[in-house]
């Protein structure tokens, strides 16, 4: 009996001891999970290389990189107050011509601190317009009601779906779907209607003579623009209204001020053209590539996209030039001669190769400085980079080969991220969540954070469409001089591109859409010069689907 007391003690000690020892085993492995779940890591120092942070300096409290100083030492080196252009645009614009949030300091930078907001300013046309429009109002907009609060409403939900690019609305589909027209939406189709008419054909004082005099009123300011285009310089300091400074909410010359002395320049040209003075009508020409071209040369996107739309007025103007009755073979040979003459815009690469990637750098820069993660700001830097090489270089190639290189490597990027994403939602990624060590969530965190920052900066190729249709624009303007010198000379157009080259043109331009030479035919006395445009389509020279310069 005793024997049989004593095994059961035994049994009872050993079974107690086990369960201990299990616990104590339980209690171990929980608190090893709890030290590598949420064990502090440090945050690694930043190290400055070509991989990592592009620039090496000059370096903020924190350890990243000042981004904007870098970029503004680079963009200011050897620039002075009299050979930027930035400063006498903003001296014939007025401060309103800036858009930021810290438009005083740019001013300070520019040495135009005492610029006052009010005076005899350059307006842009399509302002100066509206403004005319409404202060001569015609009877059947006085007929017309006020804007009522409905129409007040719908007027602010069209504007936020067209600037999203959700939809495409006239103001017939507004006026059918509320209710008519008002007398604010009257004088907006007078004002577009005639802004489309003095910078789209040639017009007459006697037609608009509103215009006319207030083009003869600043005409000393017009002839100041031109002699500001052929500066050596357009330089914006990088003013931010944060320390350390975002490039983000840089304050710029606006694309309305930018367009607007474009759209002024092209009026004056038609008028130019309908009274028979080619030669003027040029010169404003060449202005308007002179300022697209200074535009460009910062190294941020906005401002090649502003430089592109100023190229864009030019090339139309050249275009109406080109069709003028009364060119001669000598004026249709030295205009193009001068055109081809002309450096092109900045290269896009060039601009995703530093802004761009600084832009995106500074983003990531800017979450790794608010310490509210653990985050490995090497990890980041390298993967912003690795993705801009591979743009870059995408960027470079043909559009044929560019275009899917370039979108291949944007839509793997954002399969990556969901995936990454989808990962870690629900109930079982929270689990699986919670099984990361410090240091697996650190790097997580990383990969995260900076595809948020490419996700919000990261250019579309439709840039690199935009930038290679205006170069494709400008040689077939080119091409149409040597057409129109061709006529003007011999009374015909030419039969082929052949008779053009070498005599009237060095060479035959190029079509980067088709890998092919540009397309051209002639029909009823128009001879049409044409490339087939980003979609890669033959179209037959279509207006609305290819890059169409016509001679008639």
């Amino acid at each position: 009996m005793e024997d049989s007391r004593s095994q059961a003690a035994g049994g009872a000690r050993k079974k107690r001891w086990w369960t201990r020892w299990r616990l104590f085993a339980l209690a171990a492995v929980i608190n090893i999970f709890l030290a590598r779940a949420f064990w502090p890591v440090g945050r690694p120092e930043p190290t400055y290389s070509r991989e990592t942070t592009w620039y090496d300096g000059p370096v903020n409290f924190d350890g990243t990189v000042d981004y904007a100083a870098a970029l503004d030492a680079r963009l200011g080196e050897g620039v002075t107050r009299e050979t930027n252009a930035a400063v006498e645009f903003v001296r014939l614009f007025g401060p309103s011509s800036l858009r930021g949030d810290n438009a005083s300091g740019t001013l300070e930078r520019l040495g135009l601190e005492g610029l006052p907001d009010e005076g005899a300013y350059l307006r842009p046309l399509i302002i100066f317009i509206r403004e005319w429009v409404e202060a001569h109002p015609t009877d059947e907009e006085l007929a017309l009601p006020e804007q009522t609060e409905q129409s007040r409403a719908w007027d602010g939900i069209a504007r936020r779906l067209v600037k999203k690019g959700s939809v495409s609305i006239d103001g017939d589909a507004v006026q059918r779907l509320k209710g008519g027209q008002t007398r604010r939406r009257a004088r907006s189709r007078r004002s577009s209607d005639i802004f489309v008419r003095v910078t789209g054909s040639p017009w007459s004082t006697e037609k608009y003579p509103f215009l006319a005099a207030y083009l003869d009123e600043h005409a000393a300011d017009l002839e100041r623009l031109a002699a500001l285009a052929r500066l050596p310089n357009w330089y914006v300091p990088i003013v931010s209204a944060h320390t350390p400074a975002w490039l983000s909410d840089r304050t710029m010359v606006s694309y309305l001020s930018l367009k607007g002395a474009a759209d002024l320049l092209c009026a004056r040209v038609m008028r130019c053209l309908h009274d028979g003075d080619i030669d003027a009508a040029w010169e404003d020409a060449l202005t308007c590539h002179r300022l697209a071209r200074l535009v460009a040369t910062d190294a941020q996107l906005f401002a090649l996209m502003a430089g592109i739309g100023i190229e864009d007025v030019a090339l139309h103007v050249d275009a109406a030039i080109c069709v003028q009755a009364g060119l001669s073979p000598e004026r249709a040979r030295r205009y193009g001669e001068e055109l081809a003459g002309m450096a092109p815009l900045r290269p896009i690469v060039e601009v995703l190769d530093c802004g761009e990637r600084c832009g995106t750098l500074d983003i990531a820069a800017m979450t790794y400085r608010t310490k509210e993660f653990a985050l490995d700001h090497d990890l980041m830097m390298r993967r912003i980079n690795a993705t801009f090489d591979a743009l870059v270089e995408a960027a470079r190639l043909p559009p044929a080969a560019g275009r899917p290189a370039y979108e291949g490597i944007s839509d793997r990027f954002c399969s990556e991220r969901d995936a990454l994403t989808a990962r870690y939602k629900g109930w079982s990624g929270r689990f699986r969540s919670l099984l990361l060590s410090s240091w697996q969530r650190r790097k997580l965190t990383s990969i995260v954070l900076s595809d948020v920052a490419m996700s919000v900066h990261l250019p579309a190729y439709t840039c690199v469409d935009a930038y290679v249709s205006t170069e494709v624009e400008r040689s077939l303007v080119r091409a149409a001089f040597a057409v129109a010198a061709y006529r003007a000379k011999q009374g015909w157009f030419p039969p082929n591109a052949e008779a053009l080259v070498p005599g009237y043109i060095a060479e035959w331009p190029a079509d980067p859409f088709a890998g092919a030479p540009a397309r051209w035919h002639d029909e009823a006395g128009t001879f049409t010069l044409y490339s087939v445009g980003p979609d890669g389509a033959e179209d037959g020279g279509d207006e609305e689907k290819d890059i169409v310069v016509v001679v008639h």
